[in-house]
């Protein structure tokens, strides 16, 4: 699993739990598909869904900040 608050690059891991970008790093570090997380998205703070373009977003950093 991905160490909270880590800089990778110009990437730095989330640090706080309860954000939908936590929620997205931590389901796809535990082998959950990008498609499985579009269909059923995390909540942000404000309640409304997370939009999949945010999510492609979060996958990419996701991916790139593994890799480094």
């Amino acid at each position: 699993m991905f160490k909270t608050g880590v800089i990778r690059g110009s990437i730095k891991s989330p640090t706080v739990r309860k954000s939908a970008r936590f929620q997205i790093w931590e389901r796809l570090d535990k082998g959950e598909s990008l498609k499985s997380i579009k269909e059923n998205p995390p909540l942000m703070q404000n309640g409304v869904a997370t939009k999949d373009s945010n999510i492609d977003i979060e996958h990419y950093q996701w991916d790139v900040w593994s890799k480094l």
